[in-house]
Order: structure tokens, then sequence, then C-alpha cells
């Protein structure tokens, strides 16, 4: 089972200690920054699976950080979308701001900016908890529905290109009949008529092979045995 890792950015030293007693009989890796810019660094890093953010932060404020490592998980997305051939890209990191500024337009402004949830100072430590394992369990399950996606893609996929070559035998079966039908029109000896008879009797009994195949349907007793 992969480790849960929870990166948490604060400018205050005391708080991240907060959240470390909290955290720390929970099954998660814990990583801290008390900058913007070392949280960036370390979401490029390492990406978390989940980030709680402070908003007044010398240098660069939580909106900006959150408004950067969104650009980052986006371009990030892109390219892995583009790798896997357009297949679904995993959901956004979840971001909780734990911050002291309280209020409506506060948290409705942490919201709009991108956030997942917005928790005020000082928190409840249960709740907090409590929050941190909700955002997680969705974001497990909706990784999971995206890996069952991208499966169901896959065999899209596969069962597309068995299309493709079954297309390909059949075409092949009908280029060789019409060569058939149309040297029929000239007068041949008989053992040329017969090589090129048994030659359309393979062609015709492949290609009729090849589409029941693809109807699921069985071929009639006898037919070209």
């Amino acid at each position: 089972m992969r480790t849960v890792r929870i990166l948490a950015v604060d400018d205050e030293q005391q708080q991240l200690s907060a959240l470390r007693r909290i955290l720390r009989r929970c099954p998660w890796e814990i990583h801290t920054a008390t900058n913007g810019r070392d949280g960036l660094r370390l979401a490029v890093r390492q990406p978390p699976d989940l980030i709680l953010l402070d908003v007044n932060m010398p240098e660069m404020s939580g909106y900006e950080f959150l408004r950067r490592f969104r650009r980052l998980e986006l371009r990030r997305g892109l390219q892995a979308a583009k790798r896997a051939s357009g297949h679904p890209r995993l959901p956004s990191t979840p971001v909780i701001f734990v911050t002291g500024l309280g209020g409506s337009s506060q948290c409705r402004d942490g919201l709009a900016a991108g956030a997942t949830d917005y928790v005020t100072k000082p928190y409840d430590p249960e709740e907090l908890q409590a929050r941190i394992e909700r955002h997680l369990q969705e974001l497990e399950e909706h990784r999971r529905d995206v890996s069952l996606l991208q499966r169901d893609l896959e065999e899209r996929e596969s069962s597309l290109q068995d299309l493709r070559d079954a297309a390909q035998v059949c075409m092949k079966s009908l280029v060789e009949l019409t060569h058939f039908v149309e040297l029929s029109e000239y007068q041949l000896n008989a053992q040329l008529r017969k090589v090129l008879a048994q030659r359309a009797r393979k062609d015709m009994s492949r290609l009729l092979r090849t589409v029941a195949e693809l109807a699921e349907q069985p071929l009639p007793e006898n037919i070209l045995a």
C-alpha cells in the first residue's frame, strides 16, 4: 500500500508543530515548509496527496501558492495524459486552508481560489483530522474510478484494434475474390480454373469465418468445408 503524503505550509513553526502532534498518530507521511516557495519545491519534488495551507505568509501568500500549484498540477496532468494517449488525468490534489482569517467572505475567497476546504484557527483537532480523512477518502475513490475508466478505455482500444485487424483480413479476401471474378471472364484451361476456384474457395472461407467471429454467430454446417 502506498504511503499517503501530506504537505503543511505555514510560516509559524508553532502551527506546524501543532499539526505534527495532531497527525502523528495517523498513518500518513507529514512534510512541512515555512514559506510558499519551499512548499512549491516540495510539492514538485514529491507530489502530496493533500495540502494544509496558511493564507497569510510573507513573500508568497497562500492564494498565490495555490494559483501556482494548480498551474503546475495542470501542466503535469496534461503531460501525463499526452503520454497516456489522452487517458483521463487524476483528480486535483485536495488543498485545505488552515488560517486565522475567519468570516464567510474569506472562506468564499479561499474556495474561489481553488481550495477544497477552509478551516479557521483555532480549530478542533478531531474535526481537522476528520476533514482530512474525508478528502483523502474521496481522492482515493476518484482515483479508483479513473483507474476503472482507464482500464475500460484500454479494453475498448484493444477491441477496436481487433476490428481493424479483422477488416484487413476481409479486405484481403475481397481483393482476391475480385481478381478471381475478373479472371473468370477469360477463356482459361481446366487446370488453371481449378487452381483459381480453390483459391477463391479458401478466400471465401476465411472471409466467412472472420465475419462469423465479428457477428458472434456459428458458421452453417458443411459450408465451404
